[in-house]
């Protein structure tokens, strides 16, 4: 993926930030309708202009339903990171290590709700979960990456890719190691 090209996402993420500053609430309202299956229809208008295939392909439609939902839910309350390396492995971690006690034990309570995530066989049934994960994450104040998100998503379906996303997601679930601000974004970090 090409940093310096400027994807619909990106241009769909700015146009959420406005809407946010200009306390558009209706505009942020209907693209969390996205978020549920019989209220899906109320957020298309805020997304076909960014998907050229949203009518053919239900997996992309899917992907923009979760994406833009979240963002609407995520962004009015600043739980966006743009950090690289804070993929959905690092958002369970953070949501599972909770408050206080023991991190290896809330690691392994919270761990079949990751795997789940990492068995899902299709995005649409991979967009399904990452809702409600999404969802936690915005009740817990924790911050999501919507591009990276996005782009993980976006290429769930290629099983190429779909296995790099997985060993990303899990290097970052698993890790026992912060990641460092200055690490290339495929690597995650570095062990110190």
């Amino acid at each position: 993926m090409d940093e310096k090209k400027d994807y619909p996402i990106d241009r769909f993420l700015r146009d959420v930030a406005q809407a946010v500053a200009k306390d558009d609430r209706g505009h942020l309202a209907e693209l969390r309708r996205g978020l549920g299956g019989t209220t899906q229809d109320q957020a298309w208008e805020h997304l076909i202009p960014y998907c050229s295939d949203f009518d053919t392909d239900a997996a992309h439609r899917a992907v923009w339903c979760a994406v833009g939902g979240l963002a609407a839910l995520l962004v009015p309350d600043g739980l966006v990171s743009n950090e690289p390396w804070n993929n959905l492995g690092t958002t369970m971690r953070t949501i599972a290590k909770g408050g206080e006690g023991d991190e290896a034990k809330a690691l392994k309570s919270f761990e079949p709700k990751f795997r789940r995530l990492l068995s899902c066989g299709d995005t649409v049934s991979l967009c399904e979960l990452v809702i409600g994960i999404g969802r936690t994450a915005a009740v817990k104040s924790v911050p999501v990456n919507p591009r990276t998100l996005f782009w993980d998503l976006w290429n769930w379906d290629d099983p190429d890719k779909r296995e790099e996303i997985r060993l990303k997601w899990a290097k970052q679930y698993y890790r026992v190691f912060e990641p460092r601000p200055d690490a290339p974004s495929d690597q995650g970090g570095q062990a110190e």
